[in-house]
């Protein structure tokens, strides 16, 4: 069984190789029929206890004895001295103890964290000005250490309380988990018949179909690096080391509509792609919309598996296993017809690979939206060929005597701009090696993981490794 095959859309075969071990891909178009237009994520208010404070583990800010003002540091938190000017950093109290509601606004305590003695927080835009964002993010390393992770999901910033809420599914190699079944098979307006798409239970990745597993808050800083004078926003999440941050440049113009950021730094993480406008974040596109988008650039960075003869470790993530432009990547997907609007699926043809000792290099494809309140979708594809000689007979699946490591499941969200029209997407591939139906003792090294963009290009993305 190829666990790690690498699965080419055939209208991407013109303009993109093949390596064993990369996953190439591009979902075709969506779900529902129109959009949603709900109010805006309501973000819960940063926990006083949290923001503001660090511990030991943290670099601690110097603070002045003579005047209890922080000196100059670029943890990206806001705070105020005592003369009210909001300075960017964290400050800790040499008694360690701060009180909010004593009518002294003290080193350490924000506008964020306790207004009633520093006072209402003065407006601070979100990032190029948008309030919602697309977001993907990445642990992908090299070797057998096995600790790498995915999520995709979306931040809200609050530009009053200079806040930041993030709704995110994340997977991790840590506790690996299984495929799961959607529960959605296509009708026979989309599937049926040879050479076909078959009508089997969409599969997604373990987790994607229930509430979001990381969610939390933080507060965000727009700071200038000196040297390049080029902006950038700085998130620290309310986490117990207070250790967790983000930077993300952000360019000088935003894009008509939306905007796009590029990771600069951040805590555990290699990789990000990330899109904002504000559009509410319960706002997505029907699958009619999405199999009409055009002019998308394909980018996706892999950890390789790495399994077999030779093998020591996966290879190393220095360069986009894909990064090319598909004129119209859903075009050769169908919407699937009432009352499965919110299903798509495709039946490659061909693709560059194929299983040993089968011609047969077809690939099946499915999309399928989890959730009709925000922008989640799911996308599944398997070669066509494991399935032939084995127990299945027409469906991938997992039983005792089969392997079930060579299908591949992308979680994605949706990228809309400031009017809700569809852009494209943001997702990960959390395709963890399970063998014979999850044996715990399998080798995480045979793991597929993967996070990708499908989104028109700028220069500013051309490389997310450059600084701008």
């Amino acid at each position: 069984m190829l666990r790690d095959v690498c699965l080419v859309m055939s209208v991407m075969l013109a303009s993109a190789g093949c390596t064993t071990g990369s996953v190439y891909g591009d979902p075709r178009s969506l779900f529902d029929a129109g959009t949603t237009d709900v109010a805006p994520l309501d973000v819960p208010r940063i926990d006083p206890s949290e923001a503001g404070s660090v511990d030991n583990a943290s670099p601690a800010v110097d603070v002045d004895p003579d005047t209890g003002s922080p000196s100059e540091d670029d943890s990206g938190v806001l705070v105020e001295d005592d003369s009210g000017a909001v300075t960017d950093a964290v400050v800790a109290t040499d008694s360690g103890t701060i009180a909010c509601g004593d009518g002294r606004c003290d080193a350490g305590e924000t506008c964020i964290a306790c207004s009633a003695d520093c006072g209402t927080c003065p407006a601070l835009d979100p990032p190029a000005g948008r309030a919602n964002w697309s977001i993907a993010t990445a642990k992908l390393t090299t070797g057998s250490v096995n600790a790498d992770w995915l999520k995709v999901g979306t931040y809200a910033f609050d530009s009053a309380r200079h806040a930041v809420h993030a709704t995110m599914w994340s997977w991790t190699q840590a506790a690996p988990v299984h495929r799961a079944a959607s529960g959605v098979v296509p009708n026979g307006t989309c599937a049926g018949g040879a050479g076909e798409v078959r009508p089997c239970s969409v599969l997604v990745p373990g987790g994607f179909m229930a509430d979001a597993n990381d969610v939390r808050d933080g507060a965000y800083s727009i700071l200038t690096e000196a040297a390049s004078g080029n902006p950038y926003v700085r998130i620290v999440w309310n986490t117990a080391s207070h250790a967790w941050f983000e930077e993300w440049w952000i360019p000088r113009a935003a894009l008509p509509g939306y905007a796009a950021m590029r990771l600069k730094a951040a805590y555990d993480t290699t990789l990000g792609f990330a899109y904002g406008s504000n559009a509410p974040l319960t706002t997505r596109r029907a699958y009619s919309s999405v199999h009409d988008a055009t002019g998308l650039t394909y980018e996706r960075w892999s950890r390789a598996a790495c399994s077999g003869t030779g093998c020591t470790a996966p290879h190393v993530v220095a360069a986009p296993a894909a990064r090319h432009t598909v004129t119209s990547p859903f075009a050769p997907y169908t919407v699937c017809g009432a009352p499965q609007s919110w299903l798509m699926t495709y039946f490659a043809p061909t693709s560059s690979q194929h299983c040993a000792g089968i011609a047969d290099s077809s690939i099946q494809n499915y999309v399928v939206r989890p959730n009709s309140g925000d922008r989640r979708d799911a996308w599944w594809l398997w070669h066509t060929c494991l399935t032939v000689g084995s127990s299945w007979t027409s469906c991938y699946g997992c039983t005792a005597s089969d392997r079930h490591g060579g299908s591949h499941v992308n979680a994605m969200v949706q990228v809309l701009d400031d009017s809700g029209n569809f852009l494209g997407y943001v997702g990960v591939e959390p395709s963890f090696h399970e063998g014979s139906c999850g044996n715990a003792a399998e080798s995480r090294d045979a793991d597929m993981l993967s996070i990708f963009r499908m989104t028109p290009d700028t220069e500013y993305l051309t490389d997310i490794t450059h600084v701008p």
